[in-house]
C-alpha cells in the first residue's frame, strides 16, 4: 500500500489469453482515498468511579497518531476537557492544570450525589482528525472530623473551676473546617472505669448533667465533691458527632485529676 499515493486514480488492466493466441482484456479503476489518522485517546484508570466532594479530581489523558511504519506520533494535538451533568455541559467546571493533558479540579466543587461526564476531545493539528474519551464520575459523601480543643490529655486542679471542654472546632470535610454552620449532632459521654483510683459509681452523671450531654462544648461540674481524696484519678471524656447521612466519627480526651497549686497553710 505504501506504493500508492492518496486522493488519486489507478487503473488495473489484465489481459487473458488461451492456447489459441485468443485474447480478452478487462479493466477496472480504484481510487485511494487518503484518510485521516485519527488520535488514539485515552485516560487513565477506571472509565466509572468515585470521589469524594472534599478530595481533589485529577485525571491524566494520553494521545499519539499511528503510522503505517509503527513510528506513533505524540505531538501536534491539542486537548479540550468538558465536564457535564445530566447531559447538560457545565462551563463552571474547568481544569486548573497547567497542562492540556492533564484535568485538575480542586476539592469542594462537586455535589454529592451528583454524577457527571468529564469528556477530553483530542484534535490533530496536522490533520484535523479528532477522537474523545471520557469517564463517568459520581460524587460520594466525605467524612466528618471530631475535635476536642486543648487535645488528648488534660487535668484539672483541686480548687480551680469546672473544666470546659470544647468541641466547636469539630467540622464536615464537605463544608470545610472553619465554617460557621457545620449541622453537627454532638453527644458527650464520661467514662470513670478505667482510673487508676476508684471514682463514685454516680461520679459521671453529677459530673456531666443530661442537660450538658448535646452542645459543641461543656463545662464538667466539679463542685460536687471533694476531689482533694481523689487526687491521681483520672477519667475520659467522649465526644460522638453525626453529620448527614449517617456520618459520624469521635474524640476522646483523657482528665486527670491534680493537687492544687494554691499554698497550704500548716
Amino acid at each position: 500500500s505504501g506504493y500508492m499515493m492518496g486522493d488519486e486514480a489507478y487503473i488495473f488492466e489484465v489481459t487473458l489469453c488461451n492456447f489459441l493466441l485468443q485474447c480478452h482484456t478487462s479493466s477496472t479503476t480504484v481510487q485511494i482515498m487518503k484518510l485521516k489518522a485519527l488520535p488514539v485517546v485515552t485516560i487513565a484508570g477506571s472509565s466509572l468511579r468515585e470521589v469524594r466532594r472534599s478530595d481533589a479530581l485529577n485525571l491524566l489523558s494520553s494521545a499519539y497518531i499511528g503510522t503505517c511504519d509503527s513510528a506513533n506520533r505524540y505531538s501536534g494535538m491539542s486537548f479540550e476537557w468538558t465536564v457535564s451533568e445530566g447531559g447538560v455541559l457545565n462551563s463552571q467546571l474547568v481544569s486548573t492544570s497547567q497542562y492540556p493533558f492533564r484535568f485538575k479540579l480542586n476539592g469542594g466543587k462537586l455535589t454529592v450525589g451528583s454524577t457527571y461526564v468529564i469528556t477530553v476531545v483530542v484534535t490533530d493539528k496536522v490533520n484535523g482528525g479528532q477522537s474523545y474519551s471520557r469517564v463517568t464520575v459520581t460524587v460520594v459523601a466525605s467524612a466528618v472530623v471530631a475535635v476536642i480543643a486543648g487535645g488528648a490529655d488534660q487535668s484539672w486542679r483541686v480548687g480551680e473551676a469546672g473544666l470546659t471542654l470544647d468541641g466547636s472546632g469539630s467540622y464536615d470535610l464537605d463544608i470545610g473546617q472553619g465554617a460557621p454552620s457545620q449541622n453537627l449532632k454532638y453527644v458527650w459521654s464520661c467514662d470513670r472505669s478505667k482510673s487508676v483510683i476508684v471514682l463514685d459509681a454516680s461520679f459521671c452523671s453529677q459530673l456531666l448533667p443530661e442537660s450538658s450531654q448535646q452542645s459543641s462544648w461543656v463545662t464538667l461540674n466539679m463542685a460536687f465533691m471533694d476531689f482533694s481524696g481523689v487526687v491521681g484519678a483520672n477519667f475520659v471524656m467522649r465526644l460522638d458527632v453525626e453529620g448527614s447521612s449517617g456520618r459520624a466519627a469521635s474524640a476522646v480526651v483523657s482528665v486527670t485529676v491534680k493537687e492544687s497549686t494554691s499554698p497550704k497553710i500548716t
